[in-house]
């Protein structure tokens, strides 16, 4: 595993997901974020969209669902969602690893209940990380869960 591994963050988000691929020494390499509105044929357009975004990564770390959602709906919708990322990781041959959320921010912050303004400040602190118009903190999100990757590799070597 050299230093140009790139690791995928991945945000899920009902209302928005973010996209961020990092490289080994934790710089943002590339970032998405998208809205996957409601409609006919939306998985359709979020399966098209996660393969066309997708194609270059060694590994994606995809934020577990939040399964204290207060809608079953919304988890259903998730899971969907997060079904479509999981084909086209698959059709792009990228592994990927389910993390949880507590996990992430515990990773990142320490507390694995930190708000996700404070996962946004340790990024920034810690790695240099931070965007300018982070709506909802899902690129922040995404780059934490690409930040547990990066260690997660470097632990493996």
């Amino acid at each position: 595993m050299g230093e140009s591994m790139i690791v995928l963050g991945c945000d899920l988000s009902f209302t928005r997901s973010g996209l961020v691929w990092m490289d080994m020494s934790y710089k943002v390499v590339r970032h998405e974020d998208w809205v996957c509105k409601p409609g006919p044929k939306r998985l359709l357009r979020a399966l098209r969209w996660f393969k066309q975004h997708t194609p270059v990564a060694d590994l994606a770390i995809i934020e577990d669902y939040a399964y204290g959602t207060p809608s079953r709906v919304v988890v259903v919708k998730l899971a969907e969602l997060g079904a479509a990322c999981k084909m086209a990781l698959e059709a792009n041959g990228i592994d990927y690893l389910l993390v949880s959320p507590s996990a992430i921010k515990k990773h990142v912050t320490g507390k694995g209940t930190a708000e996700k303004d404070v996962v946004a400040r340790e990024l920034e602190r810690l790695h240099g990380v931070k965007f300018d118009h982070d709506k909802g903190y899902d690129l922040s999100d995404a780059a934490a869960c690409a930040a547990w990757g990066v260690d997660y590799l470097g632990r493996k070597r």
